[in-house]
């Protein structure tokens, strides 16, 4: 026989397991809520459309079209012409040596998006208000970062599916591609964050994003600066920033270099530095607010 003892425990647990289901319901749907009004935000903003989205294309088809006519030259230019000649496999693999740096590089780029949404909200009169509300400020964080990081992923896919279509990149082994492309834009995500935590305005915010941002294609061998031809520059190019792993990450997983063990290791080493982000935002998160 039941006894009154068991039944009321069950009841108890049956009325708090509804609660948290309901708890739970409603704080997704807060979320829900939260990271739509960000993400709707960043996708209606002019600038951001233009620096994030058209700008990297821009930036791929100029260089395209650069390398292009060095193919498309008669011989009797040729002949005279200081240029080198250029065939289809040497542009195609131009291309997407191109295509594959900017993507890495821009999703760092688009980490200025969080610096500026959450000094925006976080650090104006917004914030009593935001504050005041039911929702608590790690819903509303945790959605700021989440819309940002879906919306630099969207501008880093349409990279790809354009380069993919137009100038025909090959961008190899996609296992290696996506892996290296979500890591790399966990880290410039958790990059913004630790800069709003290090600073205490958006305009210092933005700047040190930008330097940081600038500094790492230089670093990786963009912009055409030439850094030599040394072991230093090497390495530089190579593991010296997460923008020159991801990048050699992406090139040694085709077949045309086929060094996969390259790829791992470097995407290794991208993996640690996102957990170590992590680690450093979550600890210093709890000393300082936003």
């Amino acid at each position: 026989m039941v006894s009154m003892s068991m039944i009321n425990t069950t009841n108890t647990l049956n009325t708090t397991n509804t609660v948290n289901t309901a708890n739970a319901t409603n704080g997704f749907a807060k979320f829900a809520l939260i990271f739509r009004h960000y993400f709707i935000r960043n996708c209606r903003d002019i600038i951001s459309l233009l620096v994030y989205g058209i700008l990297p294309i821009g930036i791929i088809t100029v260089n395209y079209f650069i390398i292009n006519n060095l193919y498309y030259i008669d011989e009797a230019t040729l002949a005279t012409s200081p240029f080198t000649y250029v065939d289809e496999a040497t542009l195609a693999a131009s291309a997407t040596s191109i295509s594959t740096f900017i993507l890495m590089a821009f999703q760092f780029f688009c980490g200025d998006v969080l610096v500026y949404n959450l000094n925006s909200d976080f650090r104006s009169p917004m914030r009593w208000r935001l504050y005041s509300s039911p929702v608590t400020n790690r819903t509303f964080i945790l959605a700021i970062i989440t819309s940002s990081w879906i919306y630099s992923i969207i501008y880093g896919v349409i990279i790809i599916i354009f380069s993919t279509l137009i100038f025909n990149v090959y961008w190899g082994n996609l296992v290696i591609l996506f892996s290296v492309f979500l890591i790399i834009s966990v880290i410039a995500q958790f990059t913004g964050i630790l800069i709003c935590l290090l600073t205490k305005t958006q305009k210092v915010g933005s700047t040190i994003m930008q330097i940081i941002c600038f500094g790492m294609m230089i670093l990786s061998g963009g912009f055409f600066i030439p850094l030599g031809d040394s072991e230093f520059a090497r390495f530089l190019t190579t593991y010296g920033t997460p923008v020159s792993l991801a990048y050699t990450a992406v090139l040694n997983a085709h077949p045309y270099l086929d060094n996969i063990n390259q790829s791992i290791f470097n995407l290794g080493i991208l993996a640690v530095i996102a957990l170590v982000m992590v680690a450093i935002v979550l600890v210093l998160g709890r000393r300082r607010a936003i």
